[in-house]
């Protein structure tokens, strides 16, 4: 248990030190940068790497996910350098950010040599080869299409004219925790996946026990289950009330007061991200009810 405390916290601060370096990278290209192609960049680089983040859980066991993570941070440094505008601010926050991560990471993959490396493995159901295949690649298509779709509006905002809201500081600060703690989000929802393919019904109702037992109950550390917490309530204040609402504001702005001028693709842009996240609020209200009714059903019905 100690050394599950330990890579906890060694973890989490690796993960703090990354959001730190994405921070400190983007307020470099904000004030050195004069050509937005740059910040641009800066934000392929970040959707891509948040991706392929989500598609991390594949490996279960806690040393092989640390080999992926000591790859992904030098696939992400090396974009910095080769791709954004170079200065030696830049250098210094990327490789000294890199140089405490790769650090980190290695005092991680000994600590997990030292004990039973414990991992949580789908307990997959399927009695033939085809069906553990199929169930495998469900679950990680479902997870990156998932990703793809819900982070397209932190993507599309890219292609925006600069004198767009959209491109502003504050939205763009909130799309850099957007991405970073959705990738986090898709982690949450592995147990849930996994239960909902062995069990064949994503409306069990036990699914939402398992994912609570699994995330915040005593097989993980203290210091998972704080940071568990944490994470949650900021992709539920990020994923419920920030985004989409900071959202459908700005793009309503932009509709009402610049119609007239706007280019074809940013009118159907803002168009697509009030659709979006007033489709998104539907499904927040509807998916309780469904829940409620389901229940109510079993009730009277067994």
């Amino acid at each position: 248990m100690t050394y599950a405390v330990a890579v906890d916290s060694i973890k989490i601060l690796v993960s703090l030190i990354n959001l730190a370096e994405q921070f400190g990278i983007y307020m470099l290209q904000k004030v050195d940068s004069t050509d937005d192609e740059f910040e641009r960049f800066f934000f392929f680089i970040l959707f891509v790497i948040d991706a392929i983040d989500v598609l991390q859980c594949s490996f279960k066991k806690e040393k092989n996910k640390t080999i992926v993570a000591i790859i992904v941070d030098t696939c992400e440094v090396i974009c910095y350098v080769a791709v954004l505008q170079r200065t030696t601010a830049l250098y210094l926050v990327a490789l000294l950010t890199y140089s405490l991560e790769l650090l980190l990471n290695g005092v991680i993959i000994f600590l997990t040599s030292r004990c039973n490396d414990d991992t949580f493995e789908h307990k997959n159901k399927r009695s033939t080869l085809l069906g553990m295949i199929w169930d495998y690649f469900a679950l990680h298509a479902l997870r990156l299409l998932s990703y793809v779709i819900f982070q397209l509006p932190q993507f599309l905002f890219l292609f925006l004219q600069p004198e767009s809201k959209f491109r502003e500081t504050y939205y763009e600060i909130i799309a850099i925790i957007g991405l970073y703690f959705g990738a986090i989000f898709y982690d949450h929802l592995e147990s849930i996946w996994e239960f909902a393919l062995e069990k064949g019904n994503m409306l069990n109702d036990r699914a939402l026990d398992y994912f609570i037992m699994k995330n915040f109950y005593k097989e993980v550390s203290i210091v998972r289950r704080i940071w568990n917490f944490f994470a949650l309530a900021i992709i539920v204040l990020m994923g419920i009330f920030i985004i989409p609402i900071t959202t459908i504001v700005l793009a309503s702005i932009e509709l009402h007061y610049n119609s007239a001028i706007l280019p074809s693709f940013d009118r159907n842009v803002y168009m697509y991200f009030i659709v979006f996240n007033t489709v998104w609020y539907l499904f927040l209200i509807i998916t309780p009810a469904v829940f409620h009714v389901k229940k109510n059903w079993k009730k009277n019905h067994f």
